[in-house]
């Protein structure tokens, strides 16, 4: 009996929060992680959570309960955050340089942004599990290191769009992109040397 309970608990609280994504749902199909209190519930349930329900049901209950509370929780709710789409169309679909650039420089504040973010807190999620001596699923490890593959692609489209824009720019605006290729370049590097970290986690 207490073993259903745990997991009827464990479905509600998966249930909520589907519920959650789906009324933050923007109308490109995206998800307004800033709404949906999911970086704050990331923490609570981890990324294994769905995992432990199934192990609870048949499977090894020790086993899922490490899952549910171990470092799955601290870095689902790291990487969880969903970095947005460029705003940067094909250089043909602009009249002029200046739009080009323009669009340019507000992506790349963006992801500079997006990148500092989840440097920040999958730094700091890496470092804890660790200390804790917590482990993490390698189905999770996994569909982190997919994540963190789909977030670095992310950042070298931005760069190579950039650095096409600071060839057309001059000025000030040529001097704004070389500082921010500059500036995300440098969290492309913390964000590798992280996702080498995470890789390096013990799993279950």
């Amino acid at each position: 009996m207490k073993t259903k309970m745990i997991a009827y608990r464990t479905i509600a609280v998966a249930t909520a929060l589907s519920a959650s994504l789906l009324s933050s749902c923007k109308s490109d199909g995206s998800v307004d992680w800033t709404t949906t209190g999911m970086s704050t519930a990331g923490g609570a349930v981890g990324a294994g959570a769905a995992y432990g329900v199934y192990r609870l049901f048949g499977g090894n209950n020790a086993t899922a309960a490490a899952l549910i509370a171990g470092g799955g929780a601290l870095l689902g709710s790291a990487i969880g955050y969903a970095w947005g789409k460029s705003i940067v169309r094909s250089r043909s679909e602009y009249a002029t340089s200046q739009e080009y650039v323009n669009d340019n420089k507000k992506q790349m504040n963006n992801r500079i942004s997006d990148a500092r973010r989840t440097n920040a807190k999958l730094k700091n999620a890496v470092s804890t599990t660790k200390k804790n001596k917590q482990k993490i699923s390698a189905k999770d490890k996994r569909e982190y290191n997919a994540e963190l593959n789909r977030n670095l692609s992310l950042i070298d489209q931005d760069i190579s769009n950039a650095k096409l824009a600071r060839s057309e720019a001059t000025g000030s605006d040529k001097a704004q992109l070389s500082k921010q290729i500059s500036e995300l370049q440098s969290e492309k590097s913390q964000l590798k040397q992280n996702k080498t970290d995470l890789s390096e986690l013990a799993t279950i």
